[in-house]
C-alpha cells in the first residue's frame, strides 16, 4: 500500500521495515557469513586493544588528548601505546598491514569505555567475593590539575 509519492516518508519506513523482516539482511546472518580468518583477525585486534587498556589502567594514566587527529604529534596514550604495540608484535603488525576493514572501530573512545566497563563489573565482582558478602564503599574523584595533567583518586 503505497500512501503518496513514493519518496514519501510513509513508503520509505514501509520499505525498511519490510527489510529489517528479511531474514538474508539480518545482523545475526551478516555476523554468520564472516569467515573464520575475519573473526580471528578481528579477535587479534580486539585482544590488542584490551592489552592497551589494560595497561592504562594498572598504571593510573589517562587515555586520550584533546588532538588526536593524523596531524597530531602525540595521539593520547592509547592510541600511542597501541601503535606501539602494534609495531612490536609481527601477529597484529601484519593485520594493520594488511589494513582492517574501513568500519573498525576498536581504536574509537566508544570501545575503550565499553573495554574499562567489562574491567569495571569484573573488578567489582572480584572484591564482592573477597568480601563474602560485607558491605564497602567506593569513593572516586577525577579532576585536571592546573597543568591540565588529568588525576584520579580512588578511596575503597
Amino acid at each position: 500500500m503505497h500512501v503518496g509519492k513514493s519518496s514519501s516518508i510513509h513508503n520509505h519506513a514501509t520499505r525498511k521495515c519490510e527489510d529489517l523482516l528479511k531474514q538474508k539482511q539480518s545482523i545475526q546472518t551478516s555476523f554468520d557469513r564472516q569467515s573464520s580468518q575475519t573473526k580471528l583477525e578481528y579477535k587479534i585486534r580486539l585482544k590488542a586493544s584490551i592489552e592497551v587498556v589494560r595497561l592504562l589502567l594498572n598504571q593510573g594514566l589517562a587515555f586520550r588528548r584533546h588532538h588526536e587527529d593524523e596531524s597530531s604529534l602525540n595521539k593520547g596514550n592509547f592510541l600511542e601505546i597501541l601503535s606501539w604495540y602494534v609495531g612490536r608484535c609481527e601477529k597484529i603488525r601484519d593485520l594493520v598491514l594488511k589494513k582492517a576493514p574501513k568500519n573498525d572501530q576498536l581504536t574509537s573512545h566508544k570501545i575503550q569505555k565499553d573495554i574499562i566497563i567489562a574491567y569495571k563489573i569484573e573488578t567489582v565482582k572480584a572484591i564482592m567475593d573477597d568480601l563474602n558478602g560485607d558491605f564497602f564503599a567506593l569513593l572516586v574523584d577525577e579532576s585536571c590539575d592546573v597543568s591540565r595533567k588529568e588525576q584520579l583518586a580512588i578511596v575503597l
